[in-house]
């Protein structure tokens, strides 16, 4: 009951800090496009593509190594110290060398040099950057509240500080310093508690091996997540296709990061199940996740293509209208980016099957390169939306294939099928709706709500008529919860006798 327990308290937390990841930027970015312009925008987004690569490799693969490894030994305080010094180590080694690999982009290539020179303090994160640490030892609360505190910070700062074009480098400084100063101050807990152990070399070797391992998916993600942006800075003229890209992968990041906030709650409990053998639990819990992220991604992909251009128009502003185009296709990924999660951090990850997780990323690479090079010159953002789309879409039929012996992944892929039902019905009506509405908030709400309504009202006529049996014991199940607390609440609470024994010693107390 404990663990059950701690497990629900972590996803509460993990969910309310991406509730407030993706918050944030949906509050921010209105502001700040119409403020920086598209322009603008693209030349945030070109530097922090550039940017995010030497982030990346100073992190090596040490996010999920140091999650699982921590995980593993976290009974063993002994063990836990050294493991956590030595994978610091490696990590700390790795930012420093790729901070001087950075500094020779700045002086050689560097195409705007005070964006790229802000951005050090981005990259220079990674050297404090020890949330694997507390993520292995299942403590969420404490990274949520300090990375929140400093979310909401950098939240003020861009509604107050940025007014124009002109601060677009006071832009890239508030949104580097929102990443470094909250890693500084969990470096600071983490090494007040783990006590300063040499690392040997005994275990430094196979601590790298495993990171390196790692390291090639990290990476390989990397270049297919952020070469769009970077090739699109380098084929196009201006910075208006990374600009109108900039934005539409952010509003793709949301229903991602609803996803995300449960895998990454559950990986460390996965590790441990699998560790010690639960193989029944962890099916359970994965069919579960799977279940979630279905209804979740699927209404997100078939309610966002649905809206999009007005979205777009209202959200942004004119400028950005093409926003919508790409917001429609984008919707396309979805479903397969969500699985694709849900089979890595539930299982490939856990089970240490990291070859399937190197090949499938390393895979999309490739086909989201040679997609990009063919499309770009020739649709600019459009192309390399399709290249996200046909990479994402690889990398999720990969990995079900991969694990389809030992998970009933057709199974798994039935439920995203089954919320289809109900999603394609919602985005008839509102494309329907749309038609005939302008562009203006109050329509935008009135079809999110809708949708939202059609979409549950669809899918419990589907349980209704196909699945009625599951219903009935799922309602039966939430009565017993709540007449179980209803009981327990009876029972704490003082019979009539005691109340009218209290009241009087009450009053008396409160003359005194």
């Amino acid at each position: 009951m404990a663990k059950k327990a701690k497990i629900s308290k972590n996803i509460v937390y993990s969910s309310l800090y991406e509730v407030l990841v993706i918050i944030v930027p949906l509050i921010v970015s209105p502001h700040v496009s119409r403020a920086l312009g598209v322009e603008g925008i693209g030349v945030y987004s070109f530097s922090l593509a550039v940017a995010n690569y030497f982030k990346r490799a100073s992190m090596l693969g040490v996010l999920k190594f140091g999650n699982r490894s921590i995980a593993f030994v976290n009974d063993d305080p002994r063990e836990r110290r050294s493991s956590f010094w030595t994978i610091y180590t490696v990590q700390a080694c790795a930012t420093l060398l790729c901070v001087l690999i950075y500094s020779g982009y700045v002086v050689l290539f560097a195409r705007d040099d005070m964006p790229a020179i802000i951005q050090y303090l981005y990259i220079l994160a990674s050297l404090f950057t020890v949330s694997w640490y507390f993520h292995g030892r299942e403590e969420f609360r404490i990274t949520v509240v300090i990375t929140s505190i400093f979310k909401l910070l950098y939240l003020v700062g861009s509604l107050t500080l940025i007014k124009d074009h002109g601060d677009v480098n006071l832009y890239i400084a508030l949104f580097a310093l929102s990443y470094l100063l909250p890693s500084l101050i969990l470096f600071i807990i983490a090494v007040s508690r783990e006590h300063y152990v040499k690392p040997t070399l005994e275990k430094l070797k196979p601590a790298i091996k495993g990171m390196l391992i790692l390291f090639i998916p990290v990476i390989a993600v990397t270049i297919y997540k952020s070469m769009d942006k970077l090739m699109l800075g380098i084929i196009c003229d201006t910075p208006y296709e990374n600009g109108i890209y900039e934005n539409s992968e952010k509003i793709l990041h949301v229903p991602i990061a609803l996803i995300s906030a449960v895998s990454a709650v559950l990986m460390p409990r996965m590790t441990v199940l699998f560790r010690d053998s639960a193989e029944k639990k962890a099916n359970t819990l994965i069919l579960r996740t799977v279940k979630y992220s279905a209804f979740v991604s699927v209404a997100c992909a078939f309610g966002l293509a649905a809206v999009s251009t007005m979205f777009a128009v209202v959200y942004w502003g004119q400028d950005f209208y093409k926003c919508g185009e790409l917001l429609t296709t984008f919707a396309i990924s979805i479903p397969f980016m969500s699985f694709a999660e849900i089979l890595r951090t539930q299982y490939i990850i856990p089970k240490k099957h990291d070859k399937i997780y190197i090949v499938a990323v390393c895979g999309a690479a490739v086909i989201n390169l040679i997609i990009n090079s063919i499309l770009i010159p020739k649709i600019g953002a459009e192309g390399a939306v399709i290249g996200t789309v046909a990479s994402e879409g690889a990398v999720c039929i990969y990995q079900a294939f991969m694990v389809r012996r030992d998970l009933p992944v057709v199974k798994y892929a039935l439920q995203y099928v089954k919320f289809s039902i109900p999603g394609a019905v919602m985005y008839a009506v509102l494309q329907f709706l749309r038609a005939s509405m302008k562009n203006s908030v109050l329509h935008l709400i009135e079809l999110v709500a809708l949708g939202a309504v059609i979409y549950v009202a669809v899918y419990l006529l589907y349980m209704v008529i196909f699945e009625r049996k599951q219903l009935i014991s799922a309602a039966q199940k939430i009565a017993a919860v709540i007449k179980h607390r209803s009981l327990h609440a009876a029972a704490d609470a003082p019979a009539p006798e005691e109340a009218q024994e209290e009241a009087p010693q009450q009053a008396e107390a409160s003359e005194q």
